[in-house]
């Protein structure tokens, strides 16, 4: 007996191929390592408030003057509306309200150890009186900064234009010599 013989695989010819293109791709730069700047893009409320405020919209002292001033017309109103006639008559059930819309300080003579102040109206109150004087504020600093309200000498101090002056170039003095213009026109 023999032994059985196998056949062997015969090995496949590669097939001839075309070389593929290769597309060299440029080297990709570094990126750069961003800087920790500590304070970089941080700015502080009120400084980029007034940069995107105009300057008019921006309140100053009189301000606090009109909130003052607002304070003691309320004070006053207060104080003139007090009862005189009905406490000479003899009546004790008296309430002294100060404060406008709400009263903020409540005086009551019938009952003089309560809290004379009310501190939600006061709140309240104060907020009015806060919009209403940033109001005369803005008010006002428009109507000061009109130029149709200022005198001309001040005008003059701010003029509206400013002419851009060019050098007299050695071509231009040579027209002006031959042609005896005073000016050249100058083509825009």
């Amino acid at each position: 007996m023999t032994p059985k013989q196998t056949p062997i695989p015969q090995a496949k010819k590669p097939t001839p191929t075309k070389p593929t293109p290769t597309i060299s791709k440029p080297p990709t730069p570094a990126k750069p390592k961003p800087v920790a700047y500590t304070h970089a893009h941080k700015e502080p409320f009120g400084k980029a408030l007034k940069e995107n405020f105009p300057k008019e919209m921006i309140p100053g002292k009189i301000t606090g003057y009109a909130i003052g001033v607002i304070f003691l017309v309320v004070i006053i109103i207060g104080v003139i509306q007090f009862p005189l006639s009905s406490l000479m008559s003899g009546n004790a059930d008296i309430q002294v309200k100060i404060g406008l819309p709400w009263p903020f300080l409540i005086f009551d003579l019938a009952n003089p150890a309560d809290s004379p102040i009310q501190i939600a109206n006061l709140i309240y109150d104060v907020l009015i009186y806060l919009a209403i004087s940033y109001a005369i504020s803005i008010a006002l600093n428009l109507v000061l900064s009109n130029p149709l309200l200022k005198s001309a000498k001040q005008n003059k101090l701010r003029p509206k234009v400013f002419e851009i002056k060019q050098k007299e170039t050695l071509t231009d003095k040579a027209v002006k010599k031959i042609t005896g213009a005073k000016t050249i026109p100058t083509v825009k």
